[in-house]
């Protein structure tokens, strides 16, 4: 896979071309709880570290926010820059296993 250069495996990915923020991206989440980031190319370019995703189990991007749900059942948001920025709480997500979302 792409991230046999950083040793670990894809948790998941999501790539949102309908936001502008957000337009043209691919987002990763690793089970090391890693953020990552690139640019959806015919290629292998390298992933960007962007920041912290801790034990999330689902993840979707929709208004200009990434959205993620985590094994302990918590719903967070960020804003989907290139850089660090905190997880905001906003609510829960029993169970999650996936999610997805529809502009």
């Amino acid at each position: 896979t792409i991230f046999n250069n950083y040793n670990f495996n894809i948790y998941f990915y999501i790539f949102s071309n309908s936001n502008a923020q957000i337009k043209g991206r691919l987002f990763a989440a690793t089970k090391n709880n890693i953020l990552w980031i690139r640019s959806p190319v015919d290629n292998d370019i390298p992933w960007i570290r962007i920041g912290h995703a801790n034990n999330v189990v689902g993840m979707t991007a929709l208004n200009g926010y990434l959205f993620a749900a985590t094994r302990d059942n918590k719903l967070w948001k960020r804003k989907p820059v290139d850089h660090n920025v905190p997880w905001k709480h906003i609510g829960h997500a029993n169970n999650v296993v996936g999610m997805a979302a529809i502009e």
